[in-house]
Order: structure tokens, then C-alpha cells, then sequence
């Protein structure tokens, strides 16, 4: 059985442009998106519906936005971040802005995750974390 509709099969994901700072065109070489994740509206959107809402923690408690907080350089300003049910976790929220010039592709403070598609699921399914 085939639940995909006609309207279904026409759809294609709108291009995301991602606005470079000058500054960043001027001296940086520009962002290695991978060929099999490309940038979309669509993904964009739900990246940041994800990023804010509770439902990827165990207890529907919180967000990766409680730990990386925007008004904090998207980090938080603990030495240990505080994960699921209160838990002390073992290592601070990094900052995360400006990875799309994460050249060295190497995520966490121990660098053992090599994409930030790979490094979004370990907090998620780390039992203290998330």
C-alpha cells in the first residue's frame, strides 16, 4: 500500500541561503554543508522547533536550549551543566554558534564526535543529559 499522495511526490524543500557575515566571506572559506543534509527552510524551521521544545528529554523537562542557552552564547554559565531530573552531568554546555566553520570537525569537549549531525544524538540519548 502506498500512503504517499500525488501532492506528496510534487513537493520539494525550499533551499535555505545562509546569510554570511562579511567579515567571515572576507576571510573565512565558506561553510562545508554536507551534500547529504542540505540546508532547507523546512530544516531550518524544524531544527529550531527541536532545539527549543521539551520533548526529546526523558521526562519532557527540558530542552537543549536549557543548557545552551542564546542569552549565554548558547552555552550556560555552569562548570558541570545540570541534565534530567536535576543531575549534575559531567562536563559544561559548549557554545554552539559559528559551527558551520568547525573546519577541524571535531565535536564535544573530547572531539570524539566528527559532524554536528552525529554529535546532536549523544545528549539525547545520554541518561543524564537528556
Amino acid at each position: 500500500m502506498n500512503c504517499a499522495s500525488k501532492e506528496d511526490e510534487m513537493y520539494s524543500p525550499v533551499p535555505y541561503k545562509l546569510e554570511i557575515p562579511t567579515l567571515f566571506a572576507n576571510k573565512l572559506i565558506a561553510p562545508i554543508i554536507p551534500v547529504d543534509n542540505p540546508l532547507t527552510k523546512e530544516g531550518v524551521a524544524l531544527g529550531k522547533k527541536l532545539f527549543f521544545d521539551k520533548i526529546l528529554s526523558g521526562n519532557d523537562a527540558q530542552s537543549c536550549a536549557s543548557c545552551h542557552q542564546p542569552q549565554n552564547a548558547f552555552s550556560d554559565n555552569q562548570q558541570f551543566s545540570l541534565g534530567i531530573d536535576k543531575k549534575l552531568g559531567t562536563r559544561n554546555a559548549m557554545p554552539l554558534f559559528n559551527l558551520a566553520w568547525n573546519f577541524d570537525e571535531l565535536f564535544n569537549w573530547d572531539g570524539k564526535e566528527f559532524s554536528l549531525e552525529n554529535q546532536a544524538f549523544e545528549p539525547v540519548t545520554n541518561p543524564i543529559e537528556m
